[in-house]
C-alpha cells in the first residue's frame, strides 16, 4: 500500500537567479549564516580607515561607560569586536574584567603612512584587485605620502561616472581661495542658500514618468531627469508612504500571484469578501502575500493589507469616499498607512478624471516630462 503525502510548497528565496529585484525581506534570501563570508580578515582589514580613529574611538568609550554605567570592576564583553579597539581604550582607562570576540582571524598590526600605506601593501600583495574609498580624501592622502603609488591607482570619479550622486562636500583650490575669495564665499552661499530653498519644500516640481514597467523622475533644483534602478523600487514616492513599486506594477496580480477566498464578513451593514493573494514559487514579486477587502455587491475595493514573506503585515491601504468620476463610480481617497510607524499615512485624492481619451504618445517622453 503506497503513503500519500502533503506536498510542500516549493521556496522562492534560494532561487537560481542572479537577481531577485527588490525584496521586502532580504535575509530571506541569503544562506543562514551569510555573514561568515563576509565578516572576514579582509573586511576587518578594509574598514580599518573608519574604524582606527583615535577620537572616534574615544568617544564611543565616554558614551558606552556614561550610559551603561561601567565601573572598574564591571565585568566587560565585547562581542563583535573587530580589531578590539573599544576593549583596547577600556584597558587603557583601567578597566581589567574584559573580554572581546570575534569571529575574524586576523593580525593586528599599525599601517605604516596610514591609508596610502594600507592601499601600497594591499596592492602590492595582490590581495584585493581594487579599493573602495572616498575619493577625494584617498587621493590627497597618496599624493601626500606615496606620490609614486599615486600613478598607478586609478580613481572613479562621482562626476566622471556616477553624476547622479553627490559629494558632502565643496571644493575649491588654494589658488581660487586666494586669488578671488568673494567668488569662493559666493558659492557657498548660493549652495546653502538652495539647500534651505529644498528643505522647505523637497518635492515641489518633481515629476514622474512611467512607459511600461520603467520609471524615471524629473529633478527641478537640478533640472535632471534620474531613471529609478530596480533596487529602488520599494524606496519612498516623492517622500510619501507609498514606494516607487506603487507606481511602476512590475508584478500582475492575475499571472504572478494565485487567489483564493478566506472569508466573508458583514462590514457596515454589508457582505465584504477577503481574498488572499499568494505569490506563485517563480514570481519576482515584492510581497509574501496580499489581502483583498471588497464589498461583495459591486467589487468595490474597500483595503488592501500587505505582508513580507515572513507573514508580517507591513502596511495598510484603504480606499473610501466612492463617488462618481468621470462616468465611473470609484473610491477617490486611498490613505496608505505603514504599520512601522503608528500615526503616519498618505493620502491620495481623485478630484476628477477622464477615461478612454486618445493622447498622444509625445505626452509621455522623458522630454516632455522635462518641459512640464
Amino acid at each position: 500500500m503506497a503513503s500519500a503525502s502533503k506536498a510542500k510548497r516549493p521556496r522562492r528565496a534560494h532561487s537560481a537567479r542572479s537577481c531577485l529585484g527588490p525584496v521586502a525581506d532580504l535575509e530571506a534570501h541569503l544562506p543562514p549564516e551569510w555573514w561568515r563570508s563576509l565578516f572576514n580578515a579582509l573586511y576587518v582589514k578594509t574598514d580599518g580607515d573608519v574604524v582606527e580613529n583615535v577620537e572616534n574611538t574615544r568617544r564611543e568609550v565616554d558614551f558606552v561607560v556614561s550610559a551603561a554605567a561601567i565601573q572598574p570592576h564591571s565585568q566587560i564583553l565585547d562581542l563583535c569586536c573587530g580589531q578590539g579597539r573599544h576593549c583596547i581604550e577600556l584597558a587603557r582607562r583601567g578597566f581589567r574584567n574584559i573580554t572581546g570576540v570575534d569571529r575574524s582571524r586576523v593580525r593586528i598590526s599599525s599601517s605604516w603612512g596610514g591609508m596610502s600605506g594600507m592601499v601600497e601593501e594591499m596592492l602590492g600583495s595582490r590581495e584585493v584587485h581594487g579599493v573602495f574609498g572616498y575619493v577625494s580624501t584617498l587621493a590627497a592622502s597618496i599624493a601626500a605620502a606615496k606620490p609614486a603609488l599615486a600613478k598607478r591607482v586609478r580613481y572613479l570619479r562621482y562626476a566622471e561616472h556616477v553624476p547622479d550622486l553627490y559629494g558632502s562636500a565643496l571644493f575649491a583650490s588654494r589658488r581660487r581661495l586666494a586669488e578671488d575669495p568673494a567668488a569662493v564665499r559666493g558659492m557657498v552661499r548660493a549652495f546653502n542658500g538652495g539647500l534651505v530653498a529644498l528643505l522647505r519644500d523637497k518635492e515641489a516640481g518633481i515629476g514622474s514618468l512611467r512607459i511600461g514597467t520603467e520609471m524615471w523622475n524629473y529633478l527641478p533644483n537640478v533640472e535632471r531627469i534620474v531613471k529609478i534602478p530596480p533596487s529602488m523600487m520599494l524606496q519612498p514616492w516623492m517622500g510619501s508612504d507609498f514606494t516607487n513599486d506603487d507606481l511602476v506594477k512590475e508584478s500582475s496580480i492575475l499571472e504572478d500571484y494565485t487567489h483564493k477566498v478566506l472569508a466573508t464578513v458583514q462590514l457596515d451593514g454589508g457582505a465584504v469578501v477577503q481574498v488572499e493573494a499568494v505569490p506563485k514559487p517563480d514570481a519576482a514579486v515584492v510581497w509574501g502575500r496580499i489581502v483583498y477587502w471588497v464589498r461583495r455587491v459591486d467589487t468595490m475595493p474597500l483595503k488592501q493589507e500587505f505582508f513580507s514573506e515572513r507573514g508580517e503585515r507591513v502596511r495598510v491601504l484603504t480606499f473610501t469616499d466612492v463617488r462618481k468620476v468621470g462616468g465611473r463610480v470609484l473610491p477617490t481617497r486611498w490613505d496608505m498607512r505603514p504599520d512601522a510607524k503608528p500615526g503616519n499615512s498618505t493620502t491620495v485624492v481623485l478630484k476628477d478624471a477622464v477615461f478612454d481619451r486618445p493622447l498622444d504618445d509625445e505626452i509621455f517622453s522623458q522630454r516632455n516630462l522635462q518641459k512640464r
